[in-house]
């Protein structure tokens, strides 16, 4: 698979109330080229803005529910649930990609490229 995680210009979303795990992660999109990214710790935090990718914890998907989950995906938006401890850190639930916790950089890095290779199935 082509490694297209550096591509300049994109944007993350993090939406989770555990601070370090969205330090971590911002770090590492960060390091990955990615121009923005932003952290919120409540979804009525979310910006108004476009995003290629979005890392959600189970709580804020519940809130925003399946309607808005699949209209950020149809405006191109590839969503990741942070969920807790798992045997697997990353898995895939209805189309949606899960990365457990703790995740390290090339989990990350993986689960990145399985978005992008999913964006163009859509």
């Amino acid at each position: 698979m082509k490694d297209t995680t550096q591509k300049p210009g994109r944007r993350a979303l993090i939406v989770t109330a555990k601070t370090l795990v969205a330090d971590d992660l911002k770090d590492i999109l960060l390091g990955k080229g990615f121009m923005a990214v932003d952290a919120v710790m409540d979804p009525i935090d979310m910006p108004d803005a476009r995003y290629d990718v979005a890392f959600l914890d189970i709580p804020v998907a519940r809130v925003l529910g399946d309607a808005r989950l699949r209209a950020m995906q149809d405006g191109g938006t590839s969503i990741i649930i942070l969920n807790g401890l798992s045997k697997d850190t990353i898995q895939r639930n209805a189309g949606i990609l899960v990365l457990s916790q703790p995740f390290r950089t090339d989990d990350v890095h993986e689960i990145l490229m399985r978005a992008e290779a999913d964006g163009g199935d859509r």
